[in-house]
């Protein structure tokens, strides 16, 4: 087995399925999710992906603190990348089609992160880092 990498940048599809875990098709995403925390690697997503996840638990949540607080907890083990001005440019002057895998991955690669694991890994084909969908990673790394 290999060694599993240490800075991990997590999409925004795989955040949106551990909000869903409750589907089977999205499990995977959390027994990753768990594997991940048990080796104790250091988690980071957006900002983008911040208000993504918040927009979706508060689909389901109506009172604010309550809501606050789950995603507070939900958040906790993560470390946000940023989004600025410089990352703006780099999209914008990028070949990325879509606004939001732009943002994702040069957010991903100013924080020097490792890999990014995505359900998308088509839309980072000319990627400067590994990116791996879920289950690739799971039987690279966990099995």
């Amino acid at each position: 087995m290999k060694k599993p990498y240490k800075k991990l940048f997590l999409d925004a599809n795989i955040l949106f399925d551990l909000v869903n875990s409750s589907n089977d098709i999205n499990n995977y995403s959390l027994y990753f999710f768990n594997k991940i925390l048990d080796q104790q690697r250091s988690l980071y997503c957006s900002p983008t992906t911040f208000a993504i996840t918040y927009y979706l638990i508060g689909k389901n949540l109506k009172e604010k603190k309550h809501l606050n607080d789950k995603v507070k907890r939900f958040f906790e083990p993560f470390t946000f990348t940023r989004e600025d001005a410089v990352i703006m440019e780099k999209v914008l002057r990028s070949s990325f089609t879509d606004l939001e895998d732009g943002l994702q991955y040069y957010s991903a690669i100013d924080a020097g992160v490792d890999v990014i694991i995505t359900k998308n890994h088509f839309d980072f084909v000319r990627s400067a880092i590994p990116v791996y969908h879920p289950l690739q990673y799971i039987s690279e790394f966990f099995l």
